[in-house]
């Protein structure tokens, strides 16, 4: 601990009255939060009372301290609203950077071999940021380096290395393509940024850089590393912001909102999907696009139990694929397989496990052959389904697809299915569908992604 000297803490206080959580709460989750920054902290109460007198802890434990109140309270908690001041490094890259000195100071962090998986996943910075409209700097380039002018084909490079790494990770899983497409993100791609160009092909390379860092956040949240997901999906807006296109920004709030949802923070899944959708024009988006971002809504809402908003979202999710040009839309696409896994996605989270599991079926059923590692994540979503209803031996079924596809991926998300489904079949070892499952996963070795 270190003491500042300094007064009792009066920002604290308030915020800790506001959040109505005994001392011992407030410790314990900073404890867990550090926990997810790689941190082994045993604070109990005593050490919030000192907080509260006015005792500044060490870094990041300021940081962890805010972020336990953001998820409390619901809103964002800065280190200066606590009143320990000075803000230590954050655990994102701020929309204010420059989005070319952003993605050197990450190649920078890499080459210093230090992990961008540091620090937690950042509800407060999930909270904080601004809206599509509220975006002052919209259109504001990176300046021109001297050096090499790039045209055209270095924009068309970049897309084409994005459709690869695409199309590796939807046969092979995130882990396959992760590092690689994070190493030309802030190698290749950086070097570009800062290259001469004219204003619209620096606008369109921008945009393409955008797609990248999307793209590369979603594979780090396929494999679980969700602090260094935050990291790469706050750049993708800040570059999308540079290229001034509203579009690209929604998609990454989708992503963004997806990714709440999944660590189980539902009003910030909310608050980032109506987010996106305002970026993407709302009604007036492309078809596809719009139904790529109303697909969040539904999910988000569903998980937030609002049935009405959930069952109307889902709904225009449906009626605006009907309208789409499949040709063209957001990477990775979206299809009647995808509007289906967000039925079943937005049916469990309003507890209508019947339905849920009904739409999952259909959507395996409608999956393209390629995009194996979503089918495996899908099999696992509705083997869990199934046997929460008391299905078993359906359940086993699918799950015997997970084990099938997952022993050619690397894909945290896949190997977490395999290790849940390990758990939740050995209370049932002496059935034989469940037994014979139990066995052959045995053999199934879990990669590392």
């Amino acid at each position: 601990m270190v003491n500042t000297g300094r007064a009792p803490n009066a920002l604290l206080r308030a915020l800790v009255a506001e959040s109505g959580c005994p001392y011992e709460a407030i410790a314990r989750a900073v404890n867990t939060i550090g926990a997810e920054a790689g941190h082994a902290l045993h604070y109990a109460r005593p050490s919030v009372a000192q907080w509260l007198a006015g005792t500044r802890p060490r870094d990041p434990v300021p940081e962890l301290l805010a972020e336990a109140l953001t998820r409390r309270l619901g809103k964002p908690v800065t280190v200066s609203d606590i009143g320990m001041a000075p803000l230590s490094a954050g655990v994102g890259i701020g929309l204010a950077l420059d989005p070319a000195a952003a993605l050197a100071e990450l190649g920078s962090t890499m080459r210093r071999r230090t992990l961008i998986t540091t620090g937690a996943y950042s509800l407060a910075a999930a909270w904080g940021l601004p809206d599509w409209r509220e975006i002052a700097e919209r259109g504001t380039l990176t300046a021109s380096a001297a050096g090499p002018r790039i045209g055209i084909g270095d924009v068309a490079a970049v897309r084409a290395m994005t459709r690869v790494f695409t199309q590796v990770d939807e046969m092979h899983g995130s882990g396959a393509v992760r590092d690689t497409a994070l190493a030309y993100l802030t190698n290749e791609v950086a070097v570009d940024l800062k290259a001469d160009a004219a204003d619209g092909v620096r606008r369109d390379l921008h945009r393409a850089a955008s797609t990248l860092a999307y793209l590369v956040g979603w594979y780090f949240w396929d494999s679980e590393q969700h602090p260094a997901a935050q990291k790469l999906y706050i750049l993708a807006l800040r570059l999308a912001a540079s290229a001034d296109d509203g579009p690209a920004y929604a998609t990454v709030l989708r992503g963004m909102s997806v990714q709440a949802r999944g660590l189980h923070h539902h009003n910030a899944a909310v608050h980032l999907a109506e987010q996106a959708v305002t970026a993407a024009g709302g009604i007036n988006a492309q078809p596809l696009h719009r139904a790529f971002v109303t697909a969040a809504m539904a999910t988000a809402t569903g998980g937030a139990r609002d049935r009405r908003a959930a069952l109307r979202n889902l709904a225009a999710t449906e009626r605006a694929l009907e309208h789409a040009d499949q040709t063209s839309g957001p990477s990775g696409g979206f299809h009647t397989a995808s509007l289906e896994h967000t039925a079943a996605l937005t049916h469990r989270g309003m507890g209508d496990l019947k339905a849920a599991a009904a739409a999952m079926a259909r959507s395996n059923r409608a999956r393209p052959s390629h995009e194996r590692s979503h089918r495996a994540v899908s099999s696992g979503i509705l083997a869990e389904t199934l046997l929460d209803l008391g299905r078993l031996e359906e359940a086993c079924e699918a799950w015997n697809v997970l084990v099938d596809d997952q022993a050619d991926l690397r894909c945290g998300r896949a190997d977490t299915a395999i290790a849940l489904m390990r758990a939740r079949l050995r209370p049932h070892a002496r059935v034989p569908a469940a037994a014979s499952l139990l066995h052959r996963s045995t053999t199934t070795r879990i990669r590392d992604a």
